[in-house]
């Protein structure tokens, strides 16, 4: 069978190549502003109504939150509950003081955030906890842990 057209490569016309090249240069004018214009942007925070707190009010928390480092002290004295479970109560209840007292919300905070705070007794008590809950090969004695909480909760300013 004969044709009387022969058949040519698509790219064979001039106007194929100029589509192609108008397509990757729009491409890549695309992809040059979502690059620069995104990454430049940063995550707006939703502003906090932090309410000042009277000083009578942080003192009393401080109070509430020794007593409750001494029951757990007692508990763990009378072997009622491990050393495990010791150190996270303990995270527990200094995250919710420091909460209540700096107004951050430090109950999801990383080690890496805390020691942003400059805080050296705060970085190392949270570290020795990570290591006491995490893993039951450094779980050490949680009394020295009690012990820095209590150190720590009443000298916080």
């Amino acid at each position: 069978m004969e044709f009387s057209v022969s058949p040519h490569n698509a790219f064979y016309d001039e106007k194929y190549l100029y589509i192609i090249l108008i397509m990757l240069v729009l491409a890549s004018i695309v992809c040059f502003a979502c690059f620069f214009l995104v990454k430049d942007k940063k995550p707006v925070e939703a502003p906090k109504a932090e309410l000042e707190k009277a000083p009578d009010q942080v003192e009393l928390r401080r109070k509430e939150t020794l007593s409750k480092l001494e029951a757990l002290d007692a508990k763990y004295k009378k072997k009622e509950i491990n050393v495990r479970e010791t150190s996270m109560i303990i995270s527990a209840t200094v995250r919710e003081f420091l909460a209540f007292a700096t107004g951050k919300e430090i109950d999801c905070s990383t080690l890496s955030e805390m020691h942003k705070w400059n805080s050296e007794d705060l970085t190392k008590l949270i570290e020795c906890l990570y290591g006491a809950e995490f893993s039951k090969y450094s779980a050490k004695d949680a009394a020295n842990f009690l012990r820095d909480a209590k150190i720590l909760v009443a000298a916080w300013r």
